[in-house]
């Protein structure tokens, strides 16, 4: 693994009661990720062995993808309370019954997902 020194902008959006992990270049404003997550399908953990101890990980139930964050905020000590924030936007429940639905049709192959626009993230929650 190797760092990446450009400051992000890493931010959870519900649009159509679905939830999507962004994550932008904050210097060139370019959205570069994009992921649909499901209920209970993510969380975000700190990572033990990072010697900055800043260095969170939002792991997927399904699979081994894990994408890694470095924590920009200046202020070390908030940390644990954005860890916790981000992780109760994963598990919400708004939409639930129309992202199972979704969520059994990805996982029979009866439909493939694309990225979404950027335009989703006008109805985002951020983490502050």
């Amino acid at each position: 693994m190797h760092p990446d020194y450009r400051p992000g902008w890493f931010y959870l959006v519900e649009n159509d009661d679905l939830v999507y992990h962004c994550w932008k270049d904050r210097r060139t404003g370019v959205l570069e990720n994009e992921t649909l997550i499901f209920p209970q399908d993510a969380q975000f953990v700190p990572v033990p062995k990072c010697p900055t101890k800043r260095v969170y990980a939002l792991k997927f139930a399904r699979g081994d993808k894990q994408l890694f964050f470095w924590m920009q905020e200046k202020n070390q000590n908030k940390d644990e309370r954005l860890c916790k924030k981000v992780n109760e936007i994963l598990r919400y429940k708004h939409g639930v019954r129309k992202r199972d639905q979704l969520k059994e049709l990805v996982c029979n192959g009866k439909i493939a997902l694309g990225q979404k626009n950027s335009s989703t993230q006008e109805k985002g929650s951020r983490i502050k």
